[in-house]
């Protein structure tokens, strides 16, 4: 009995790492949306492509998600310049998604209907940056 309770505790102390718990969230979120994507598409898609413009979706997000918690809000927010931060956090929102497209873009070359859906719901992306890119505030 405590062995198991002694790899609980192991588990739940290397999961409370930054880097395995920021990891696992990530995971967790590149299968979400991964799954999702392929059960809701109205194209068959394989799931290595899915799977893969998401990583490329992912990587680009974290970044800027990383990028918003460890400079702008310490940089601004937590200054009390509130109007500088949303400024910048709307920059970093142009900036990210028309990168992000480029790349699924560029990817999708023998996937035409991708490159349609991504021409067509540019505003989708920009919504669902802003909305991914402002939980990391709310969270912080």
């Amino acid at each position: 009995m405590t062995t198991d309770n002694n790899i609980w505790t192991q588990i739940l102390r290397m999961v409370r790492k930054p880097l395995v718990y920021h990891s696992l969230i990530w995971l967790v979120l590149l299968v979400i949306f991964s799954f999702y994507e392929i059960y809701f598409s109205r194209h068959e898609l394989s799931f290595i492509y899915v799977l893969t413009n998401y990583v490329v979706k992912l990587v680009i997000l974290g970044a800027a998600v990383y990028y918003n918690i460890y400079v702008l809000i310490p940089k601004y927010l937590a200054n009390k310049k509130g109007g500088a931060y949303f400024m910048f956090f709307i920059l970093l929102i142009l900036i990210v998604t028309p990168i992000e497209n480029f790349l699924i873009y560029t990817k999708s070359a023998e996937v035409p209907e991708m490159r349609a859906h991504l021409l067509s719901n540019i505003n989708l992306t920009f919504a669902s940056n802003f909305l991914i890119i402002g939980t990391s505030h709310w969270l912080k």
